[in-house]
């Protein structure tokens, strides 16, 4: 269990959110998820994810260049997932989607998407699910300071 210096020695981090959201309340489950994790609640380490043949499927073909097909299997596995795990798997959907918005041209809407990941890798460790997080925090940093004038990262590190 993370447990980021904000928390008293002894302290627990309060118990996690529901697994599961009404329907039109996932982005409030999300924001929980990520203010419970932001608080030192257990991550795990998102290993799971690297046994689900869509996720690692969407990792080559979002490096491949192919956002669009990434995007929706980074979606199906989201939609396959349990939290904490769900949001690595929704942050990077977003990302296949801002990727083929940008290649697209509409940077407006590759701004919006990227935020939109941002906020959901924030709270996750540097590496998570195989995953260089800090690396893709970082690139995404680097983009975003550009106000997307710049070509995204167009790879995912995994380890």
């Amino acid at each position: 269990m993370r447990k980021p210096s904000s928390l008293l020695a002894g302290q627990q981090p309060t118990l996690p959110p529901p697994l599961q959201h009404l329907r039109g309340e996932r982005r409030l489950l999300d924001n929980q998820w990520i203010a419970y994790l932001a608080t030192g609640g257990d991550i795990g380490d998102g290993m799971s994810l690297s046994n689900d043949n869509r996720f690692v499927t969407a990792i080559d073909r979002i490096n491949d260049g192919g956002y669009f097909e990434a995007h929706e299997l980074f979606e199906q596995a989201w939609q396959a997932t349990a939290y904490p795990e769900r949001l690595l798997c929704l942050a990077l959907s977003k990302l296949g989607a801002a990727f083929e918005q940008q290649q697209r041209g509409r940077l407006h809407s590759a701004r919006k998407i990227v935020g939109d990941a941002q906020r959901c890798l924030h709270s996750l460790p540097a590496m998570y699910g195989s995953i260089d997080i800090e690396t893709l925090r970082k690139d995404l940093n680097t983009w975003s300071a550009k106000s997307g004038s710049s070509p995204l990262l167009k790879r995912i590190s995994v380890t």
